[in-house]
C-alpha cells in the first residue's frame, strides 16, 4: 500500500515539473510578451508585493502626425524612460529618425525592467533661452496646445492621479535639436517658482510633473516628488504637441476659462465702467510718447498704465479682467489680453514696417477670444531703432490722433458699449 501512495506521488511529482518547465521556456522564447522574472526584481521577501509591478512588456509600436513643436508629433506605446541613461528606450521597434534624433530614443531588444508604471505620459517642450522664458511662447507653443491634448483626459479626471497620466516637461539645447537633459530651468525653491512653472501649475501639483532635467534628479531638495524612480515604463508616451486652429473660438475660449479655474479667479466680477489699460514695457518695442497716451485716453475715460514684468502669473491674470480695453504695442505682455472679461477690446499697436514680427499671430489668437483692433504706424519717423538693430526691435511714437480714434471705436463695441449706454 506504502510503495502503492509513492509510485502515484511521484508521477504526479514528475508530470508537475514538466509543466513548470515547458511553461518557462514558453516565456523564455516569446519575443512579443516577455515576461521580466520575478527573480530580478525583488527579493523572496518582496515577491509577493513587487510581483503587481512586473510589466508585461510588449512590442513598442508608434505612430506620428504634424505637430506644433516639433513639427512631428508622435504616441509611442510600450515606452521607458531610463534616467540613469538619459534616454527613452522602445522594445523592438521600427526605427523613425526625426522622434529619436529629437527625444533620444533607442531601440532595444530586451524587455523592460520598470520602477514605476504609468499609463499615460506628456513630453513637451518650451521656450528657455539663458535662464528665461518668453510669456507669449509660453501660451501660444506650449499650454495652449498641451490643453487642447489633454483636455479629454481632464474631462475623465485622469490628471488627479499620476499613476494615470504624468507630465514631462523639457526644453531644447538649441531650436529642433535634442532637449538639454542638463537644464536647470526646473530647479528654484518652492516658494518661489519662475513663470514657466507657474504657468504648467495650472495642469496640476508637482507630483503630476517629472522634468526631463539631471539636475532635478540628482537635487535631494528638489520639489518634484515624482523624480524617485529610475525606470519609469509609460503604456503610452506623446512626444510632442498638436497643431491647433489658433482661430478656434471654442478651444481659445475654453482655454481661458481653465486657466482662470485652476488660479482661482472664476468668479471675477465684471467691470462696473468702462477702464483703460495701456501695455508699458521696459527694454525694447516701447511707447516713446507713453505719457502723453495717457493723457488723452484719461481725457475720454480711466485709463491706467500696466507693467506686467513683475507680476505672477495669477496676478497678471487678475489685473487683466479688471480693464475693458487694453492697449499695447506687439510684445509679450499683450498676450494677457486672452484674460481680459467677456466683451472687452485688445488693440494692438503694430510699429512702422514690422514685416518681421508676429503681430498676425496675435491677431489671430486675440479675435478668437473677442473683440480685436489693430493700430499700424504708417509714418517711418515714428520708429527709433536700436543700434544696427531693425524696424521690428524699434521703439515707437504712437500718434496720439489716431490712438484715440482707435479708443473711441474700441468704446463703441461690447462691454463698453453696453457700460456707456447703461450709464447715460
Amino acid at each position: 500500500m506504502e510503495q502503492k501512495f509513492l509510485q502515484v506521488f511521484y508521477t504526479a511529482l514528475f508530470a508537475w515539473l514538466l509543466v513548470s518547465v515547458a511553461a518557462t521556456q514558453h516565456g523564455d522564447d516569446s519575443e512579443d510578451d516577455g515576461v521580466v522574472g520575478a527573480e530580478s526584481f525583488c527579493d523572496a521577501e518582496e515577491c509577493t508585493e513587487k510581483i503587481t509591478e512586473i510589466p508585461i512588456v510588449t512590442r513598442s509600436s508608434h505612430e506620428c502626425t504634424f505637430g506644433h513643436h516639433p513639427r512631428q508629433k508622435c504616441t509611442v506605446h510600450h515606452v521607458m524612460l531610463d534616467k540613469q541613461a538619459r534616454t527613452f528606450k522602445t522594445y523592438k521597434s521600427p526605427d523613425s529618425e526625426q522622434l529619436y534624433t529629437t527625444w533620444n530614443i533607442v531601440n532595444i531588444d530586451k524587455p523592460f525592467k520598470c520602477d514605476r508604471n504609468v499609463k499615460h505620459g506628456f513630453a513637451f517642450l518650451f521656450y528657455y533661452y539663458k535662464g528665461q522664458s518668453n510669456y507669449f511662447h509660453l501660451h501660444y507653443d506650449t499650454l495652449i496646445p498641451l490643453y487642447s491634448q489633454l483636455k479629454d483626459y481632464m474631462m475623465e479626471g485622469e490628471l488627479n492621479s499620476a499613476s494615470d497620466v504624468l507630465l514631462l516637461p523639457s526644453v531644447e539645447t538649441s531650436r529642433l535639436k535634442v532637449i538639454d537633459w542638463n537644464t536647470a530651468a526646473f530647479t528654484y525653491e518652492q516658494d518661489s517658482p519662475p513663470i514657466w512653472m507657474q504657468m504648467l501649475s495650472v495642469f496640476g501639483p508637482s507630483s503630476l510633473f517629472l522634468p526631463l532635467s539631471t539636475a532635478v534628479w540628482g537635487s535631494e531638495d528638489t520639489v518634484w516628488s515624482s523624480v524617485e524612480h529610475e525606470n519609469v515604463c509609460f503604456e503610452q508616451l506623446h512626444f510632442g504637441v498638436p497643431q491647433v486652429d489658433y482661430s478656434d473660438n471654442d478651444l481659445i475660449k475654453d482655454y481661458v476659462l481653465f486657466v482662470r479655474h485652476q488660479l482661482g479667479l472664476a468668479d471675477l466680477p465684471l467691470p462696473h465702467a468702462p477702464k483703460v489699460g495701456i501695455i508699458s514695457r521696459k527694454n525694447r518695442r516701447r511707447i516713446v510718447n507713453e505719457d502723453e497716451l495717457l493723457h488723452v485716453s484719461r481725457n475720454i475715460f480711466p485709463t491706467e498704465l500696466i507693467d506686467y514684468s513683475d507680476m505672477t502669473f495669477r496676478q497678471q491674470v487678475e489685473v487683466t479682467h479688471s480693464f475693458t480695453v487694453i492697449a499695447g504695442i506687439n510684445g509679450a505682455g499683450l498676450t494677457n489680453c486672452l484674460f481680459l472679461p467677456a466683451g472687452a477690446v485688445a488693440i494692438q499697436l503694430v510699429p512702422f514696417n514690422a514685416t518681421n514680427l508676429n503681430y498676425k499671430q496675435f491677431g489671430i489668437l486675440l479675435k478668437s477670444r473677442g473683440h480685436y483692433l489693430e493700430w499700424h504706424s504708417s509714418e517711418p519717423d515714428s520708429s527709433i531703432k536700436p543700434p544696427g538693430g531693425g524696424f521690428e526691435n524699434a521703439d515707437t511714437v504712437v500718434n496720439s490722433n489716431q490712438f484715440v480714434i482707435t479708443l473711441v471705436e474700441a468704446l463703441t463695441l461690447g462691454i463698453n458699449k453696453n457700460l456707456i449706454a447703461g450709464g447715460i
